[in-house]
């Protein structure tokens, strides 16, 4: 048998299949002659025939063997699945049979990497929804076998499915994987007509198939006496309908490693779905009445009578149908759909366009698409986004929301840390009280001290300053204040804190570095401002009681007015020397007579404001 009667060929039928098969066994053959060699090339060459001849059989039973598990689960969904979704190690491992692809893009300079080979309207597709949606990226798009072979034999390291190498939609430029995608955005691929059939794969993506049985092979329409073959099913370019059974039973009848038993149920259950089913909608008639209408027969069937307290729905300024009851309250029946950016960018170019003689008229959608996609990071999109102000205004609103609900929510977290606080204040005044030193203290008096300081410490972020174990007066100080200094650091600027960074909070706070009343004046700061937030959050607390009680909303305005009011009656001060911590040494209308504020200060502020200048808007000019 000469072995250039054979060639390699991964498209997946069983003819393809038999040739790969023989072609490994004619190179077996050929390095197992035991004739004569004429020169030492020739046992070479026989040699190496032998080898690759027996690395591709080696190649072909791990694929007949990941060939037929598919096909076994691929028969259990058929027959155990009902209606529900594929399992995703099924659909992972199936054979592809989403048909030849349409035009593909180019290998060329303009294509974006990834996606040459790849059918053109999903090239197009995905990069519409990727310019529209930022944070998302292609992150794989067209694979060749050896990559595909890669990535199936690393498959225990990968949380999503792998298909076997030769089995993969991309490897035909029929699937894209779009990486950073959230549950919301996946959400909107239907409307960039992408689908993801497979399970438990959140970044495969594929070209949504129609459900129109126009769109099924010619061979799959169902006809009276007869079953689709796998030949009929093969022979078709045509993509098939996204129906779970349906693309069970078509990849069964590809798949060429399945047993005749298998094609023959998959064939049976294949014929079954492909028959025409009844479809049904929804019109309302001129009185108000809602109909279902069955669409194969056109028979009408009353399913809603209109109430006469409801009016007829119609559409609002924004497009959603809309109807109103008694009452006059408005609901929405149906929100309108909002126009994809991508869209809404052609429509801009369209009604933008100026003739040119080398362009006389505006491009179809098509090449504006194609056109958009490659053009990539340079694209600069003119959408407008219409609902800014509303949008605007939300987003103050939920923030004001949440600041005021995290003070009502936070008072018992407060209430905890100022009797942690206090604790610690506690035990620093009895040190104080015995001289700066704990050394005359009973044993079980320090063990309660040691307690003490270490709970107000973890109420500051503050990891144990010492060990209730051993304590030293002296070792105690510098590593209970070096440790206070570092937590409100590491607050400051959100990282590890160095011992340079270290050496210049110390530097800016000379209270801290190894002084009892440093730390007194910490903490009475501290206690102040949980103090406030248990105050402050009961009042507001108060105010929402009363207004639900009396069937009231609760006016933001009311929440904030009791904040102000507080911070404004009550001033942070320092514990040593009673200056006014709210206060500002540099703007006048902060200077207030008793609170220590210098108005020296004060009085330089005029002058430095002077020298800033104006915009004027009546004469456009800087004064």
């Amino acid at each position: 048998m000469a072995i250039g009667d054979y060639s390699i060929d991964t498209s997946g039928t069983q003819g393809d299949v038999n040739r790969r098969r023989a072609y490994a066994d004619a190179l077996m053959r050929a390095g197992g002659d035991s004739t004569p060699i004429r020169s030492p090339w020739q046992g070479l060459n026989r040699l190496a025939q032998g080898l690759i001849g027996g690395y591709q059989a080696g190649q072909m039973d791990q694929e007949e063997d990941a060939g037929r598990k598919a096909a076994n689960q691929q028969l259990a969904s058929l027959l155990l699945g009902g209606s529900g979704a594929m399992p995703a190690q099924v659909a992972a491992a199936t054979p592809a049979i989403a048909g030849s692809p349409g035009p593909t893009v180019p290998n060329d300079a303009n294509a974006i990497p990834g996606t040459a080979g790849m059918d053109q309207r999903l090239a197009d597709r995905t990069q519409d929804f990727i310019q529209d949606n930022p944070g998302t990226s292609l992150s794989s798009g067209v694979r060749s076998r050896d990559d595909q072979a890669a990535l199936y034999a690393d498959r225990a390291n990968n949380p999503n499915p792998v298909a076997p190498p030769g089995t993969s939609l991309h490897e035909r430029g029929m699937a894209a994987d779009i990486g950073g995608m959230t549950p919301q955005q996946r959400a909107m691929l239907p409307q960039y007509g992408l689908a993801q059939p497979v399970a438990n794969d959140p970044v495969h993506v594929q070209l949504a198939a129609s459900s129109d049985e126009a769109a099924l092979p010619a061979a799959a329409q169902p006809t009276q006496g007869a079953l689709p073959t796998a030949e009929a099913v093969a022979g078709q370019p045509q993509r098939m309908a996204q129906n779970p059974n349906t693309m069970a039973a078509y990849q069964i009848l590809q798949n060429p490693y399945a047993s005749a038993a298998q094609k023959q149920v998959a064939s049976a259950i294949l014929s079954a779905s492909l028959k025409p089913r009844e479809q049904h909608s929804q019109v309302t008639d001129s009185a108000g009445n809602i109909w279902d209408v069955n669409q194969m027969t056109g028979q009408r069937t009353l399913s809603l009578k209109k109430d006469p307290s409801f009016s007829a729905p119609f559409k609002d300024e924004d497009g959603n149908l809309v109807q109103k009851d008694a009452t006059g309250k408005i609901s929405v029946l149906s929100a309108a759909d909002k126009t994809p950016n991508s869209v809404s960018e052609y429509k801009y170019y369209t009604d933008n366009f100026v003739p040119t003689p080398e362009n006389p008229k505006p491009m179809d959608y098509a090449t504006f698409s194609t056109a958009k996609a490659r053009a990539g990071a340079t694209n600069i999109s003119n959408s407008v986004d219409l609902n800014s102000g509303q949008t605007y205004d939300k987003q103050l609103a939920e923030g004001l929301g949440k600041a005021h609900a995290s003070l009502a929510n936070g008072v018992e977290d407060a209430q905890t840390r100022a009797r942690d606080i206090a604790a610690m204040q506690g035990a620093i005044d009895a040190i104080q009280k015995n001289g700066g030193t704990t050394g005359g203290m009973a044993p079980q008096a320090r063990l309660e001290l040691q307690k003490s300081i270490n709970a107000g410490a973890s109420a500051l972020g503050i990891s144990k300053p010492f060990s209730e174990a051993d304590l030293s007066d002296q070792e105690f100080l510098t590593k209970f204040n070096r440790s206070m200094a570092g937590a409100q650091a590491k607050n400051a600027v959100g990282s590890r804190v160095t011992n340079f960074e270290m050496s210049n909070f110390l530097k800016a706070n000379p209270g801290l570095d190894m002084t009892i009343t440093g730390n007194q004046r910490l903490l009475g700061i501290q206690a102040q401002i949980e103090q406030r937030n248990i105050a402050v959050g009961n009042a507001i607390r108060d105010a929402t009681a009363e207004a639900i009680s009396q069937g009231k909303k609760v006016d933001p305005r009311t929440v904030e007015g009791i904040i102000r009011k507080y911070d404004e009656d009550h001033h942070i001060s320092d514990p040593s020397t009673g200056q006014d911590l709210t206060q500002s040494y540099a703007l006048p209308e902060f200077q207030k007579t008793g609170q220590g504020t210098n108005a020296g200060l004060a009085g330089r502020h005029e002058e430095n404001m002077s020298k800033v200048r104006r915009y004027d808007p009546e004469t456009g000019t800087l004064k």
